[in-house]
């Protein structure tokens, strides 16, 4: 996650993300300038399948849907 993350936040690539796993002491974020980051949680494997474009498992986001995420590549 930490990697997918860093590259969309270097390529100002949105939507803003704040992830917060629900078995790790971490936060990964993508600041987007503007944007007030959408809060996803849920296990570190279901937010890296998501992250990578392979469904979202039991994810929660806080105040409504998902995201639409573009790709990591």
């Amino acid at each position: 996650m930490t990697d997918i993350t860093a590259l969309w936040q270097r390529k100002a690539q949105g939507p803003a993300l704040l992830l917060r796993p629900d078995d790790r002491d971490a936060e990964y974020r993508v600041d987007i300038d503007g944007e007030t980051p959408h809060v996803v949680r849920g296990s570190t494997v279901d937010l890296a399948r998501w992250l990578s474009g392979r469904g979202s498992g039991d994810l929660k986001a806080e105040g409504g849907e998902l995201p639409k995420l573009g790709g990591w590549l």
